[in-house]
């Protein structure tokens, strides 16, 4: 049961990845797909997914996140970056102790939008 569970968890992480989840303040893409593979928010650099599965949120050890590192010209910018939990608006559940959230990624364009 528990590791249904983290495959359930793991697919829903990735989908929000890689699905639009990654928006604005306002509720919009911030950019348009750049057709670059590991290009998140379509700014045309791969961007870097870190599994966290072992990570406190909420004050839950084990809930675990996934962070989204944005790339730049320059490269990986640490202070460009997402959190993307059980806590996020628009992912199920709620943390909870040893949910390990995040515990697989794999990213992908599910929809055929381009990102």
């Amino acid at each position: 049961m528990q590791q249904n569970l983290r495959t359930i968890l793991a697919t829903t992480a990735s989908a929000a990845l890689v699905s639009g989840l990654l928006l604005a303040a306002g509720g919009s893409a911030v950019a348009a797909p750049s057709g670059m593979q590991g290009d998140f928010n379509g700014d045309g650099y791969r961007d870097l997914a870190i599994a966290a599965p072992l990570g406190k949120i909420s004050g839950k050890a084990g809930a675990g996140y996934v962070a989204v590192v944005y790339g730049t010209k320059n490269g990986l910018d640490k202070s460009k970056r997402t959190i993307i939990s059980q806590a996020t608006t628009g992912i199920p559940g709620t943390p909870e102790t040893s949910d390990y959230f995040g515990d697989r990624l794999t990213t992908g364009d599910l929809d055929g939008d381009g990102y």
